[in-house]
């Protein structure tokens, strides 16, 4: 396992929309790699077909940095886990419409929750034809659509 750990002081420091280009990098990153993984893995199921369970996941306190960490995993990581989060489920399906044809990205929700900000990642682009095209695979996998501040936060927590 190859295990990649961002320090980024400034991230919370930044503008909204610079926090937004800085994800969307990150993300297409994991796309990436799970489009090359799919391409020499073919017989791996869909994202649908695995369906992994929608999970906030807790955020690890790494002891080397007296912090909490935000695990991003690939599919491989996903498929042994058995189940992930929003920025995982559309990696996944990012590197699957890759595969097929699909211009498509990454679009970013941003919500504030008490003092927290949250960002939700969905997948828009084109298909082969041209037609925009927007998915939410978290949705699809069974986020649920309410959590209240005190629900996220004990979640992150762990």
């Amino acid at each position: 396992m190859y295990l990649i750990g961002l320090e980024l002081d400034s991230f919370d420091t930044l503008p909204i929309a610079d926090r937004l280009v800085v994800l969307r990098r990150q993300l297409h990153t994991l796309a990436e790699t799970n489009c090359r993984w799919l391409k020499h893995n073919p017989l791996t199921p869909s994202l649908y077909e695995w369906a992994p369970r929608y999970q906030i996941k807790p955020r690890p306190y790494v002891p080397a940095i007296g912090e909490q960490a935000d695990i991003w995993q690939d599919i491989p990581s996903t498929m042994r886990r058995g189940t992930a989060d929003c920025k995982d489920v559309a990696a996944w399906r990012v590197g699957e419409l890759y595969n097929v044809g699909y211009r498509v990205g990454f679009h970013i929700k941003v919500q504030q929750i008490a003092d927290l900000i949250v960002y939700h990642i969905q997948v828009e682009g084109f298909n082969p034809d041209g037609r925009f095209c927007r998915e939410d695979p978290s949705k699809i996998l069974g986020m649920p659509t309410a959590v209240t501040s005190a629900e996220l936060d004990r979640l992150i927590q762990g």
